[in-house]
């Protein structure tokens, strides 16, 4: 989707940004509603050149989800304790 589609289809109260000369919008929070994450995809309407950059950056893989296939260290008979 566009972000002139995105823009075209919102109703009042949205949060419009300009980004790279391009006007994109997301549908804006109302006071009490909880917090949601959008995800990479939704930024990723406005912001292609960023979310690019980002993907397969060390800061992308470490959003990962830790599974055996995503953690590298060895933690193998490890023991950490917190505090003193």
């Amino acid at each position: 989707m566009s972000c002139a589609a995105i823009v075209g289809g919102l109703a009042a109260g949205a949060i419009v940004t300009i980004a790279a000369g391009r006007v994109c919008a997301a549908a804006a929070a109302q006071p009490g509603d909880p917090p949601t994450f959008v995800g990479s995809a939704a930024c990723g309407q406005c912001h292609a050149a960023e979310l690019a950059a980002w993907r397969g950056s060390q800061h992308a893989l470490a959003m990962r989800a830790a599974t055996a296939a995503t953690v590298l260290g060895n933690f193998d008979d490890a023991s950490f304790t917190q505090g003193d």
